[in-house]
């Protein structure tokens, strides 16, 4: 067991040095820590977690690059730096991640599927 500070409110918080725990010691600390700006970090990590897992669920049979792409998207979404972000990922499918005024991520994914004939 080892001491690490909380780099949100500063608080000595115990951490253990478990050599499989690739997190930091300050990474470490803040999931440890109680604090609020703590618990918003870890709500926010876990908000990204389950719509990573969702984009992978969605759109799974995109390329990583793809899947990369819209959980960047997700990410910058839930930190506020737009509110929509749509793509077309070719000629059928399209995707779109909104950031819902409820504070909820909406990941789209449109197919579309056209048949016609001219005689």
């Amino acid at each position: 067991m080892d001491y690490e500070v909380c780099r949100y409110c500063g608080q000595s918080v115990m951490i253990e040095n478990d050599p499989n725990d690739k997190r930091s010691n300050g990474e470490q600390a803040v999931m440890n820590c109680e604090c609020e700006e703590a618990t918003n970090y870890k709500e926010r990590l876990a908000r990204i977690r389950k719509a990573k897992k969702d984009i992978k669920r969605i759109f799974t049979d995109e390329t990583d690059k793809v899947i990369e792409f819209l959980s960047k998207a997700v990410e910058m979404c839930i930190d506020s730096e737009f509110e929509s972000i749509a793509a077309e990922l070719d000629w059928k499918t399209k995707a779109k991640i909104s950031c819902k005024s409820d504070g909820n991520i909406k990941i789209e994914r449109t197919d579309t599927v056209k048949s016609n004939a001219e005689i």
